[in-house]
């Protein structure tokens, strides 16, 4: 049985598990859920699906009482009673059978499928920014109640004068020439992320432990006129960018326009919400790297 993922596996954490009092805990789990260990934490191990994706923590520790717990600890998973949120995130049980009947009945471990599109639904954040970046195409203008009235009898009629009316053509021009720059500017937005997005790229995010999850993908338009997410190369988790050898150069890059910036780094990656037209690399987080939270980067291939 494989009870780590697919790099994470040494013959001394292997023996930490197996030695491990919720050995029997990971060992049900990888076999009933699928899931698969990546490290070992001070308050469990972690243990992510086949994609590399944390799911969450199995543990066995002592009660108050000082009787033997088994846990699993997720933040997908949250009860509605609980002392606090560590608590609230936590199933717990003397018994075995009887915390892995929780964990099926309430369908506490997330399908792969919900956990990816989890990080699908992310990448409107990256076209969002890369589109800030290209200038302002908003076409909010301030008129007059009287030139609106002067416009609207000239482009109806074809007269103004007769309404003792008057427009100013210097102001008409601005206005006309900034509406025509917002429309050139959303055009260039449109062809610009057009072909960062609907090309492939990789979508790269590190956690807290510095573990890089790595996945390749194509936005695709729909019916709806909107896009989705496609994968080419799934989601796969690297203890090292050096496991990447196609990355190692951008990520040596980013490294190099970054370090000399106020920007906070994490393994390579600044934490900040921006395109970099230098690197075409759209740098974007929702938090500081957890245990199972990153600081992305999208780049195309």
């Amino acid at each position: 049985m494989t009870l780590f993922l697919d790099g994470f596996e040494d013959s001394t954490i292997r023996r930490e598990l197996i030695e491990s009092p919720a050995f029997p805990l990971v060992r049900e789990i990888v076999f009933k859920h699928g899931l698969r260990v990546a490290r070992r934490t001070n308050t469990g191990w972690l243990m992510c699906n086949p994609y590399g994706i944390a799911v969450g923590k199995a543990n066995c520790t002592k009660n108050p009482e000082g009787v033997l717990e088994y846990t699993w600890r997720s933040p997908y998973y949250m009860k509605e009673r609980g002392s606090d949120r560590a608590d609230k995130e936590t199933i717990h049980s003397a018994k075995l059978s009887s915390l892995m009947g929780v964990l099926k009945a309430k369908k506490v471990i997330p399908p792969v499928g919900n956990m990816i599109d989890r990080k699908m639904k992310m990448l409107g954040a990256p076209v969002r920014y890369l589109r800030r970046s290209l200038g302002d195409s908003n076409k909010e203008v301030s008129l007059s109640s009287n030139s609106v009235h002067a416009l609207l009898a000239y482009y109806l009629h074809g007269d103004i004068d007769s309404r003792g009316l008057s427009l100013d053509r210097s102001e008409c021009k601005n206005l006309l020439d900034k509406c025509d720059k917002a429309d050139s500017i959303k055009r260039m937005k449109d062809e610009k992320a057009d072909a960062f997005f609907q090309n492939p790229f990789y979508m790269i995010g590190v956690d807290e432990f510095g573990d890089y999850l790595i996945g390749k993908m194509r936005m695709i338009p729909t019916d709806t006129g909107e896009h989705k997410a496609e994968m080419i190369e799934d989601f796969k988790r690297y203890k090292s960018i050096e496991d990447y050898p196609n990355l190692i150069a951008f990520m040596t890059m980013t490294k190099a326009v970054y370090e000399n910036k106020e920007h906070h780094m994490h393994c390579g990656l600044p934490i900040v919400d921006e395109y970099n037209d230098s690197l075409d690399a759209v740098f974007f987080y929702d938090t500081r790297p957890t245990h199972y939270d990153h600081t992305y980067v999208v780049t195309p291939c």
